[in-house]
């Protein structure tokens, strides 16, 4: 697998469209939420972390119908 697609397009023969493979889109997400992440850790007090960590937890629960 390589770091680029070429597909071919279906109405013209003569065209072809290249993107991004999965595998370079995951490696460009992770490198995102890495630094994203980071610079939160840095930005905030462990108060408010904690405070953000349990919000997150309710709505995970939530979602998984563990709270109403």
């Amino acid at each position: 697998m390589g770091l680029i697609q070429k597909v071919q397009s279906t109405q013209d023969k003569r065209f072809f469209y290249i993107s991004l493979s999965d595998r370079v889109k995951q490696s460009s997400q992770s490198i995102k939420t890495d630094s994203v992440l980071n610079a939160a850790e840095k930005a905030f007090s462990e108060d408010k972390k904690a405070v953000f960590t349990e919000i997150l937890n309710f709505m995970a629960d939530y979602i998984n119908g563990d709270k109403e």
